[in-house]
């Protein structure tokens, strides 16, 4: 037996010993053949480095204190953890840390002296599976045998624009993990050169915007034009930038607008009712303000939007509540007031953004900054908070660094781009999960401050409705007030808290203030409550037993199927339940088969309205659809219809034809002269109408006529009143007269006994 051994050097990472032995000794003849690797001991190799996934803004934002969930947290020097959430499907890019932003720089050191080609790769792992999602070229680096002195290595990978030279995206929600490892050209990771860093993806829901231009004092067609016009403007902004830097991917954003004016007028009649004796003007706002809430929070929940914004003239942004002055309003945690003006400032999506954060919850504002963020940086004279990347504009690539820019919640005129923090508190208002079976529950409450009764505060429940989305409050929330469900032995079911606060944005105390909330209906309850922080119950409403069923409603016209002719309006009509005598109703219309509806009319007691021409779409995509509810339950029924194409040489005038509507019984000139509908004197002049000329039969006919003559000039009048103050004086001056006499009319009214 003769034995063979060969040793041969495979490459620089080791040798191979070759073993053959062969015998022929025996009755057979035996062969043996192994190879036996030998590896010398490894060369010494220490690496460092840190990196951070961006979308927005930074991890590690040097303008804002460092604090759970909103920082890049060090465990060593190769492992990190981002605490900020990442978005699924939003662009994404990876950025040094605050040190060094614009390099990812992996330094180390290496007792090897043979330089072979490297690369820096960087690899995401997620739900969605292993991907690379870059590679950075690193030259030659001392990575092979044999051993000797210490070397330092360093590969800086530009990051000016971020990396990637394109952005990547993070898959559905879930853990995920980047790897920064430098590797060799055979494929070989060299050691302990792996950085690590993990975090979490969420996915938001997306947001539904239903911008409604809106109007109270009468404007001319011109100013309703200019009002849709701009609902529309404002609506394109806002679906199109802030996606850019709210934690939203592009395009979920969905901001809808109403191609027609929306009249609040018919509100102003309720307000007397509301303020009771509180005849001060401050009151009559209030109650306005309240109103009109309420109404557009219904709006939102039975329209299937998030938010209700209200785009209003300057002077009916005052009226209804707002400060003058600004450009936008948030007034609960579905509607927001817009002044027209929004779109004069540099970025009037930033306006909306602003705002939208004061709903997410409201009036998430100066506390909570100072509480979550460490800093009050809201409105007012505040630095530049704005600070992180921007990776898109308009949802397109485009790479920018954003550095100590005005932030959003700053004031309107410097907002560029949005703060870490205001960020960081999205990724959780926006994280949340639909419920399907929910009770709408709206109301106001009021602090009679010169009320003699006993009862300093009352409160009450507006007409309930059945719908969908997520709740908005949860029993283990806190508040001063509470929405309380009892059996019918009077136990407590669930408790569902929440905050009001009767401090206007200009410091003025308000007398009412309105709530609107979405929440589970408890099982087995017979009773909701009002609830204050003394246990005192301000208002109660009988919810029906388990066997009663929820009214229905019939739509009259149009039928299903029905075609209306190109250009014309529709009387549409229907019917509710018999039994049920005390309905309220809404309606909506579609123009693209049910993916998103348009108000029409809100909380109406009428079984018939006007549909005006505008609204519709020429095809068959059109629906119509009513709600009914009896104050607790409601169902909803519809209608689809086609409407004829209309022959283009028409198509202006027919619009201009149906724009135009008989004059509402208003006080016009009087209006213009005081500035508001709302305005004390304005008020008094219709309840003296109202309730004492028209309550007789001659008093009747006299107003019938008087309007026919009135309504022929007044319209003019008041338009060129409103561009005239000294006539608004004038005008003013010959009113007070006439005032103090009715004054004293309606006193001896008061005081002679009999109708």
């Amino acid at each position: 037996m003769i034995p063979r051994v060969i040793l041969k050097l495979e490459n620089a990472t080791g040798f191979t010993f070759h073993y053959f032995n062969s015998t022929t000794d025996g009755p057979s003849k035996t062969t043996t053949s192994v190879d036996i690797k030998i590896k010398p001991q490894s060369c010494q190799t220490s690496f460092k480095g840190a990196f951070e996934p961006v979308q927005a803004v930074w991890q590690d934002d040097e303008l804002f204190a460092d604090r759970p969930g909103k920082q890049l947290k060090k465990l060593d020097d190769r492992h990190y953890v981002a605490e900020l959430d990442m978005v699924a499907n939003k662009p994404a890019l990876l950025f040094g840390t605050k040190d060094d932003r614009f390099n990812i720089v992996l330094k180390g050191e290496s007792t090897s002296n043979i330089k072979v080609p490297a690369i820096v790769r960087f690899t995401l792992e997620d739900t969605g599976g292993k991907k690379t999602v870059g590679e950075f070229d690193a030259g030659s680096l001392p990575l092979e045998g044999p051993c000797g002195d210490k070397h330092d290595i360093e590969a800086k990978i530009p990051a000016s624009n971020g990396f990637p030279d394109k952005p990547f995206s993070f898959g559905s929600a879930g853990p995920y993990t980047i790897i920064l490892e430098l590797v060799e050209a055979g494929g070989k990771i060299v050691k302990d050169s792996q950085v690590i860093v993990e975090g979490n993806v969420v996915a938001l829901k997306p947001l539904k915007l239903n911008f409604i231009p809106a109007y109270l004092n009468a404007p001319s067609d011109e100013e309703k034009e200019s009002l849709v016009a701009t609902a529309q403007e404002l609506a394109t902004q806002t679906s199109t930038y802030i996606p850019d830097y709210y934690p939203l991917p592009p395009g979920t954003v969905v901001a809808l607008s109403k191609p027609s004016a929306f009249s609040l007028k018919e509100l102003i009649d309720q307000v007397s009712s509301m303020c009771e004796t509180n005849t001060s003007p401050s009151c009559a706002h209030d109650a306005f303000t309240a109103l009109i809430t309420s109404r557009a929070t219904l709006m939102g929940w039975l329209g299937g939007t998030d938010k209700v914004i209200l785009v209003l003239t300057n002077n009916d942004f005052v009226s209804a509540g707002a400060d003058e002055g600004e450009a936008g309003e948030a007034f609960s945690n579905k509607v927001i007031f817009l002044n027209e003006l929004t779109t004069s400032v540099a970025r009037p999506n930033a306006v909306v953004a602003h705002e939208l954060v004061h709903t997410l919850p409201f009036p998430w504002s100066s506390d909570q900054m100072r509480s979550l963020c460490g800093v009050d940086y809201h409105g007012g004279n505040v630095g530049n908070y704005g600070n992180g990347f921007q990776v898109t504009d308009a949802g397109n690539f485009a790479p920018a660094p954003v550095k100590n820019v005005g932030g959003i919640m700053g004031p309107a005129l410097r907002a560029e781009w949005i703060e870490q923090c205001t960020y960081w508190h999205l990724t959780k208002a926006l994280n949340t999960k639909a419920d399907p079976e929910l009770l709408g529950v709206r109301g106001w409450v009021k602090i009679n401050d010169n009320d003699s009764s006993g009862s300093a505060v009352t409160g009450r429940f507006d007409p309930l409705y059945s719908v969908q989305g997520e709740p908005d409050l949860d029993p283990n929330g806190s508040g001063s007030y509470a929405l309380v469900f009892k059996d019918q032995a009077g136990r407590v079911l669930d408790h569902y808290n929440f905050n009001m606060t009767f401090t206007a944005h200009d410091g003025h105390h308000k007398n009412i203030e309105e709530f609107g909330y979405r929440v589970k209906a408890s099982d087995g309850a017979s009773k909701l409550e009002l609830v204050d922080a003394t246990g005192t119950v301000l208002a109660s409403k009988a919810i029906p037993n388990t066997e009663s069923t929820a009214p229905t409603v019939t739509i009259h016209a149009p039928s299903e199927g029905a075609t209306v002719g190109a250009n014309q309006s529709l009387d549409a009509s229907w019917s509710g339940d018999v039994q049920n005598a005390n309905l309220t109703y809404s309606a909506f219309l579609s123009t693209d088969e049910g993916s998103t509806w348009t108000p029409l009319w809100i909380d109406s007691g009428a079984s018939s309205a006007h549909i005006d021409s505008k609204l519709f779409a020429p095809g068959p995509k059109n629906i119509l659809k009513v709600f009914v509810t009896d104050g607790f339950q409601s169902q909803s029924s519809l209608v689809h219809f086609a409407v004829a194409a209309s022959p283009e040489k028409n198509m202006n005038q027919s619009n201009k034809n149906n724009t135009s509507s008989a004059p509402k019984s208003g006080c016009l000139i009087v209006t213009a002269a005081f500035g508001s509908e709302l305005a004390p004197q304005v008020q008094f002049l219709r309840s003296f109408r109202d309730e004492r000329i028209l309550s007789t039969v001659s008093g009747s006919n006299f107003m019938t006529a008087f309007n026919a003559w009135y309504y022929s000039f007044s319209p003019q009048v008041a338009d060129y009143e409103r561009q005239e103050p000294w006539l608004q004086q004038l005008v003013r001056v010959g009113i007070y007269p006439l005032l103090g006499i009715l004054q004293v009319a309606e006193k001896v009214y008061q005081l002679v006994p009999g109708e």
